[in-house]
């Protein structure tokens, strides 16, 4: 098996694509930061892009964010993360840390201790949902979901501010959060939820035949505990459900508040992605 890596995010996309929507629900996060690179860039160079090839066909991808998220068919998992692992050291590559469904970032996590003599921890989990249908009840809740639109831009802003700061960590310029915002209406559907005004959103990404990715979903705090996250998560799903076979998003583990609303809603737990600090290897 020979590991490929890649500077040109769109030749890697083509390459990688194939696989990763073969199981589109648990690749829907990888999915997404492929996204987010092809529209952003990788101008610093600061993301690895990597295929496990064996006889021209890709049976792994690797795609090194803030942690490393890959997904390998499982015949050739073996091979690839210990191939992988080499082609990593080799090129003095770090790996900070490893996310991945079920157990694979735990035997991926493994394989680099006994590789390199470190060791690792545990980071945290998320759990994947999917909703595949969703009764008609309505909630007795004021208001209505609409698409947003350019002319929201004033009050896109705001939400958007807050969202990437409260969970995300991430502190944008006016222009920066323009552009993202810009960016995402033209490349997703961002949902409002409005009661005199908007109170909550959601973003439908990453639309495939198979599926759709919710994310961004966040309300204003000081309109929280009002029931307006899920009348416009319910309502949102009632409406991709007539274009799409299932919704996935994920959640983190420790977030109570939305692992019940999802429940509540339908969704139900469909797998999990584990996260390990991997210990720097000595080359």
């Amino acid at each position: 098996m020979n590991i490929l890596f890649y500077h040109d995010i769109s030749t890697f996309q083509r390459q990688a694509l194939p696989l990763l929507k073969s199981q589109y629900a648990v690749n829907s996060l990888k999915l997404g930061i492929l996204e987010y690179f092809r529209q952003n860039g990788n101008e610093a160079n600061d993301h690895v892009l990597a295929a496990g090839v064996d006889q021209d066909v890709v049976v792994a991808v690797f795609i090194q964010a803030r942690s490393l998220y890959f997904f390998a068919q499982e015949a050739h998992f073996s091979e690839s993360i210990h191939c992988a692992i080499d082609e990593f050291l080799a090129r003095q590559i770090k790996i900070p840390a490893i996310m991945g469904r079920g157990d694979t970032a735990l035997r991926f996590a493994e394989a680099w201790k006994q590789r390199t003599q470190t060791d690792f921890l545990f980071s945290g989990k998320d759990y994947l949902y999917e909703l595949q249908h969703i009764g008609d009840k309505q909630l007795p809740l004021k208001g209505n979901l609409r698409r947003a639109i350019p002319e929201d831009m004033p009050e896109l802003k705001p939400l958007f501010d807050a969202y990437y700061r409260e969970d995300l960590g991430i502190t944008q310029t006016e222009k920066e959060l323009e552009q993202s915002i810009t960016e995402q209406l033209a490349e997703n559907e961002i949902y409002l939820w409005d009661d005199d005004g908007v109170k909550s959103m959601v973003t439908a990404m990453l639309a495939y035949d198979s599926g759709v990715e919710l994310a961004n979903v966040f309300t204003a705090p000081e309109h929280r505990k009002r029931g307006y996250a899920a009348a416009c998560i319910a309502e949102i799903c009632r409406r991709l459900l007539q274009r799409y076979a299932s919704i996935v998003l994920f959640v983190d583990q420790n977030n109570t508040a939305a692992n019940s609303l999802y429940t509540k809603i339908g969704f139900r737990v469909v797998d999990e992605m584990n996260g390990y600090t991997l210990s720097e290897a000595v080359v």
